[in-house]
C-alpha cells in the first residue's frame, strides 16, 4: 500500500471510485486524508504527553495514546463518510440537514480543544516556570499555616504545663515538634515534586491569552477535512460515478426482490384448488381471484424503490348502499 492509498483510505470514502476520477479530484481526496493524519498523529502526541503526567508508566502512556489515536481515527473516519452527499432520490430537508452538520463541526470543536490543551502544555511550558514556583511557595504557605494551626493550641498547653514545673511533657513537646517538622518537611517535598499539570493548563489559559491562537488553529486543523468534503458539489465526477453504481446497485436488488416476491407466491398458490367462485361463498372468490393474479409485488409510489413520489388514488369507489346490497344480496 502506497501513501496515497493511505491517504485515501482516511479521507473516508470509497478509493476504488476515487482512482477512477481525475488527478485533480484525487489530490482533493488525498488532501482531506493528509489532515486526518495530521490530526490522528496529534491526537496521539497530545494524549500521550498528558497521561506521561499521570502515570509514571511509558509503555501503559503510549498505549492508551494509540489507542486514543485508534479511536479518533475511526470516529473521524465514519464523521466523514456520513457527510458525503445523499445521491439517492429523496425526499431532502436543508433545516435537518444543517442542524446535522452544526452538531458534528460542535462535537469535532469540543473535540479540538481536547486535544489541543496538552499540545499547547507541550509548547508553552518553559513560559510557565515562574508561575508554577510562585504557585508551589503560596500552597506550601497555605498548607503551613494549616499544619501550625492544628499543633498550636498543643504546644501551647505543653508549655504552660512545663511554665507549672511539669518537667514530664518535655519529651512530650519535643515529639510533637519533631512530627511538625516531618510533616511540613513532607509537605514541601509532595508539593514542590509535583507538575501541578492542571495548574498549569489553567495559568495557560488565563495568563497567556496568546495561547489561545494555538487552540483556534486546532480546531481549524480538526474542521478542514470536513470543509473540503462538504464543498464538493453533487455535480462533481466522484459523486457522479458514485450515484451511478448506487443506484444500479439499489435497482438491481429491487428487480432481485421483486422476481422472488413473484415466484414464492406464484409456487404458493399453484397447487392451489378452487371451485367455481360463487358469490354466497366469500373465501372462495377472494382465493380464485388471488389464483388468477400474476402475484406481482404492488407499490403506491411512482418511483420504487426510492418511494418519492406518490402515486395519485385514480380509483372509483361505489356508494354505502353498494355494500349493503353486496353484503345482504339485497
Amino acid at each position: 500500500m502506497t501513501i496515497k492509498d493511505f491517504f485515501l483510505i482516511l479521507s473516508g470514502d470509497d478509493r476504488s471510485i476515487i482512482r477512477e476520477c481525475s488527478k485533480k479530484t484525487q489530490n482533493r481526496f488525498v488532501l482531506i486524508g493528509a489532515l486526518v493524519a495530521c490530526i490522528i498523529a496529534i491526537s496521539f502526541i497530545s494524549v500521550t504527553g498528558a497521561f506521561i503526567h499521570f502515570f509514571d508508566f511509558v509503555l501503559f502512556d503510549i498505549a492508551i495514546g494509540i489507542f486514543f489515536a485508534l479511536m479518533m481515527a475511526n470516529i473521524y473516519i465514519l464523521l466523514l463518510y456520513t457527510l458525503s452527499k445523499n445521491l439517492l432520490p429523496h425526499i431532502s430537508s436543508r433545516g435537518a440537514r444543517w442542524i446535522s452538520i452544526a452538531l458534528r463541526v460542535v462535537f469535532i470543536a469540543v473535540f479540538a480543544m481536547i486535544v489541543s490543551k496538552p499540545f499547547e502544555l507541550m509548547l508553552f511550558s518553559p513560559f510557565l516556570k515562574s508561575d508554577i514556583e510562585l504557585h508551589k511557595a503560596k500552597e506550601y504557605k497555605v498548607n503551613e499555616t494549616v499544619v501550625n494551626s492544628l499543633y498550636e493550641k498543643s504546644f501551647n498547653e505543653l508549655e504552660r504545663m512545663i511554665q507549672l514545673g511539669d518537667n514530664s511533657v518535655k519529651s512530650i513537646l519535643l515529639k510533637k515538634q519533631i512530627e511538625k517538622t516531618n510533616i511540613l518537611a513532607l509537605l514541601k517535598q509532595k508539593i514542590y515534586s509535583s507538575d501541578c499539570y492542571i495548574e498549569q493548563i489553567r495559568i495557560l489559559n488565563s495568563k497567556y491569552i496568546f495561547t489561545w491562537i494555538v487552540t483556534i488553529m486546532m480546531i481549524m486543523l480538526f474542521v478542514a477535512p470536513v470543509y473540503l468534503k462538504y464543498l464538493m458539489e453533487e455535480q462533481n465526477e466522484f459523486y457522479q460515478k458514485k450515484k451511478k453504481i448506487e443506484t444500479q446497485i439499489v435497482l438491481d436488488e429491487y428487480a432481485s426482490f421483486k422476481a422472488r416476491y413473484k415466484a414464492f407466491w406464484k409456487e404458493f398458490f399453484q397447487d392451489l384448488e378452487v371451485r367455481p367462485p360463487d358469490k354466497h361463498e366469500r373465501m372462495n372468490v377472494v382465493l380464485a381471484e388471488i389464483t388468477q393474479k400474476n402475484y406481482e409485488f404492488e407499490v403506491v409510489f411512482a418511483d420504487p424503490p426510492f418511494n418519492t413520489i406518490r402515486k395519485k388514488d385514480a380509483r372509483d369507489f361505489l356508494e354505502q348502499s353498494s355494500l349493503k346490497e353486496e353484503l345482504y344480496d339485497v
